[in-house]
């Protein structure tokens, strides 16, 4: 690709103290971008992250894609606050019932909870993640609604939902399913428990063919992310039986928001 560069070699860096890590250096668009990937085995590798000068440019990484996903994710509390913008444009893309049953298929620290709550006022929420970490931090940020029973906080996984069918009127899942084990059969998982007329919103910060494809296009492979293309991205939700999807994107930034309707 014309004026990228990238390059994976084993470092040791002042701070980290003496471990196994992988300076990955990406150069685009004439801009260096230094990204650090710790192996998820490495004692304590979270903390390690949470702790670096810079921890957007620390990802810890795994050899289970699950786990993989539990490891990023144990920094909700990040999560909320460098996807914020992202989450908010993409919940504007959908039409929210005042008094709507709701699920997010977690991702983050449970700002995405907080911010359904308060656009379906008389509604209600449930939070579903894999990490138990993160679940910590989803409570204490949606402490009062939890208290007013309009909250729910669960842990368990996209692949098996622990609800019955047609029980929600919207499903959002926000920066999350680049880490699915099986996308196809998730989402079908997703459209079975979503109401005859229910919202689906796949909300993302990064797609295939976007403004800053150069960059995510070697960032994604070697964190083992699934890199869809907008094209791909309507495929996957019609493969699994939605009907007409609509995606939308941001000027200059490498947003998606994939919405549909149970048919």
């Amino acid at each position: 690709m014309t004026g990228v560069r990238a390059s994976v070699q084993p470092a040791d860096k002042r701070g980290y103290g003496k471990l196994r890590f992988y300076r990955v250096s990406v150069t685009a668009l004439f801009r260096r971008c230094n990204y650090d990937l710790i192996p998820e085995e490495t004692p304590y590798a979270s903390d390690i992250q949470a702790r670096a000068c810079d921890p957007a440019h620390v990802l810890v990484v795994s050899t289970g894609r699950e786990a993989e996903r539990s490891a990023w994710q144990e920094h909700g509390s990040g999560w909320n606050w460098s996807h914020a913008k992202l989450t908010d444009w993409g919940l504007q893309q959908v039409i929210l019932p005042k008094n709507a049953v709701m699920l997010d298929v977690g991702c983050g620290g449970g700002r995405t909870v907080s911010r359904l709550s308060t656009l379906a006022p008389a509604g209600s929420v449930v939070w579903l993640e894999v990490s138990a970490a993160s679940a910590v931090v989803a409570r204490d940020t949606n402490v009062g609604g939890i208290e007013s029973g309009r909250v729910q906080i669960l842990q368990g996984s996209v692949a098996a939902l622990p609800f019955p069918s047609s029980v929600f009127d919207i499903v959002t899942a926000v920066e999350t399913h680049y880490y699915w084990a099986n996308l196809a059969a998730n989402v079908k998982e997703i459209l079975r428990v979503l109401k005859p007329g229910g919202t689906f919103a796949l909300i993302a910060g990064a797609y295939r063919g976007g403004p800053l494809r150069m960059i995510y296009g070697i960032i994604m492979p070697l964190i083992r992310a699934a890199f869809l293309s907008d094209a791909e991205h309507r495929d996957l939700l019609i493969q699994a039986g939605f009907t007409e999807v609509v995606t939308k994107h941001v000027p200059g930034k490498n947003w998606i928001c994939a919405t549909d309707r149970k048919p």
